[in-house]
């Protein structure tokens, strides 16, 4: 397996060429709290606090005790890790119930980047497609409420209508408390 590896010439490090910027709109439901914070509350299962003057993120499930919300929260970070958008070392709990946090790294080139455009925009990236499991897993469990529900003529019993008797069950319950309250007397 050969590697290729490209220099530029000092030329044209001197002058390089205007690079075109792409422009990405993004749709998120993010909230802004008094103090800076960015609150992103679009995924089902987690919300995602950014605090840019901490550097972090911090992530807690929706449902205080979830196995879905721990699982979720992981997966959110390990993507981040993933886009080198966290320092994965720095994964630890927070100081809420149930949450995680991870330290968002400076950037190298500060005037080039900012770190908290990219993180927003990776957990917009990872909303969409979390989304889409998350849908899935919803269609799977209303088509088996359904089945339970009104289940197809091949999966249904032939029973019918089922008379009510007088009574039911085996026990007679008798009136007179603390002797003989359940005698099994027919009539």
């Amino acid at each position: 397996m050969s590697i290729e590896i490209k220099f530029d010439s000092p030329e044209e490090q001197k002058a390089p060429e205007k690079k075109k910027s792409k422009n990405y709109n993004v749709s998120l439901d993010i909230r802004r709290t008094i103090d800076g914070k960015i609150i992103i509350r679009d995924h089902t299962e987690i919300d995602i606090v950014l605090m840019p003057d901490k550097m972090k993120v911090l992530l807690f499930p929706k449902e205080m005790s979830s196995q879905v919300g721990y699982d979720t929260q992981l997966a959110c970070l390990k993507f981040l890790n993933k886009k080198g958008l966290i320092k994965f070392e720095t994964i630890r709990s927070g100081n809420i119930f149930n949450s995680l946090e991870a330290e968002i790294p400076q950037p190298q080139q500060p005037d080039k980047v900012d770190p908290i455009q990219l993180t927003i925009f990776a957990i917009s990236i990872f909303v969409e497609e979390d989304r889409e499991n998350f849908a899935f897993a919803k269609k799977i469990r209303d088509e088996f409420e359904k089945r339970l529900v009104d289940p197809p003529e091949e999966e249904s019993t032939e029973l019918g209508e089922v008379p009510h008797g007088p009574r039911k069950g085996s026990m007679n319950v008798v009136q007179p408390p603390y002797f003989r309250l359940y005698e099994n007397k027919e009539g």
